[in-house]
């Protein structure tokens, strides 16, 4: 998102989170609306993948992954239809990627 494009409104409603890698040796930060869709978070970590080649060559852009964290932990799955406000998670959360076979 362009700070830009945001209404007043909706710059109250942005939050940070941090996604570890599965590595680990790699933290993407993110700046995404409250009101934002678990699905938009693993569409912009699929993106971000393709898009770097390190990644690609490190991790294939096939590989299943979740996202855990949160408190109490739990994997959030992309099929999740819930926005971040429903599941409840706060600004500055951080959440790490786990690969998972399907």
């Amino acid at each position: 998102l362009q700070n830009n494009q945001l209404t007043e409104e909706e710059k109250g409603k942005l939050i940070s989170l941090k996604i570890r890698t599965e590595s680990g040796k790699r933290t993407l930060l993110m700046k995404v609306l409250y009101t934002e869709k678990i699905s938009a978070i693993y569409q912009a970590i699929k993106s971000y993948r393709q898009n770097f080649e390190f990644h690609i060559t490190m991790y294939s852009e096939t590989k299943a992954f979740e996202i855990w964290g949160g408190y109490p932990p739990r994997a959030y799955q992309n099929e999740d239809k819930k926005t971040l406000e429903d599941f409840d998670i706060a600004d500055d959360s951080v959440f790490n990627l786990r690969s998972i076979s399907k």
